[in-house]
């Protein structure tokens, strides 16, 4: 059974509930975008960011033109970072916090990033390489690693 890529499953129920008006199309790239501000603020706080390392780090997404460009038009762009961030979120959660159930949450997120976009598989191919060149290949040996590869898969 096949089933639709995050995206257009996002873009069909976007069309239903909002219509299909320029302000429709783009409340999802727009919504995306936000939580990308949102991720990044997470992500500093996991690296150990306080309040300013925070506040840079949102306004510099807030401000990269490339990000504002992907947040204009609905396609399968404005949710790829939404995934990759997530996934790295999840895992700073795993590995600063000893739970490595957080693990899980990381396979549905790369689930859905491979459902939405190939190029996901570069990212977790980068992402694998950068677990075994460090401390953190203990997290191999978790039964939690190999859930989220299978929910990944």
């Amino acid at each position: 059974m096949w089933t639709s890529p995050p995206h257009r499953v996002a873009h069909h129920a976007s069309r239903v509930v909002f219509g299909d008006s320029l302000h429709a199309i783009r409340l999802l790239p727009a919504l995306a975008f936000g939580a990308e501000v949102l991720l990044t603020g997470f992500i500093t706080r996991e690296l150990g960011g306080k309040g300013w390392a925070v506040l840079l780090a949102c306004i510099s997404v807030l401000t990269a033109p490339v990000i504002l460009g992907n947040a204009t038009r609905l396609s399968m762009n404005p949710l790829e970072p939404l995934f990759w961030m997530g996934t790295a979120y999840f895992l700073l959660r795993a590995i600063n916090l000893n739970n490595p159930k957080q693990l899980a949450w990381c396979g549905v997120l790369l689930g859905l990033g491979l459902e939405n976009k190939h190029s996901t598989i570069f990212f977790l191919g980068a992402l694998v390489l950068s677990l075994l060149l460090t401390s953190n290949r203990r997290l191999f040996a978790n039964k939690w690693f190999w859930v989220a590869a299978a929910i990944t898969f």
